[in-house]
């Protein structure tokens, strides 16, 4: 599925890419599929060990997300850097993947255990990241409200 800000992609992994047989259950995050993100400089994988925020900031490059593990979230808003921000809420758990392109700002909120994997089209230079302090307190509720469902996503997507 397409969001309503240009360039990001969130949805169900392809079925035409997940095989599954007696031996092995294979999943492929990424298969030459997302328009705008040709290969992947730097694979990382995320370890939460206890909720919190991440990210507030942007990249001059697009990078991609999936939740590995079964039970758990990672929440993300994405906002737009221009002189018409658009705000987007998405929620990805297993199966689902999201892309972020270049200059979206993100911020990101983990549950507890869960291992977040990351592939960014540039190798990562910390120093690079553009850091958008424009996030508020609101935001943040807004996002702990979505993690523990308090919250209903669909009046944010």
């Amino acid at each position: 599925m397409n969001s309503h800000i240009p360039g990001v992609v969130f949805g169900q992994l392809n079925p035409r890419d997940q095989h599954s047989d007696d031996r092995r259950d294979m999943e492929c995050y990424y298969n030459g599929d997302l328009e705008g993100f040709p290969s992947g400089q730097q694979v990382k994988l995320l370890k939460i060990k206890q909720s919190m925020l991440l990210a507030r900031h942007s990249h001059a490059y697009p990078e991609w997300y999936t939740v590995l593990n079964e039970d758990d979230v990672t929440v993300f808003l994405l906002r737009t850097l221009d002189n018409d921000p658009m705000d987007q809420i998405v929620r990805i758990t297993h199966g689902t993947r999201l892309m972020i392109p270049s200059r979206v700002a993100h911020l990101a909120l983990c549950s507890v255990g869960t291992y977040l994997l990351g592939v960014t089209r540039d190798p990562y230079d910390q120093s690079a990241d553009i850091r958008y302090d424009d996030f508020t307190d609101q935001d943040e509720e807004l996002l702990r409200g979505v993690l523990t469902g308090s919250t209903a996503l669909e009046e944010y997507t």
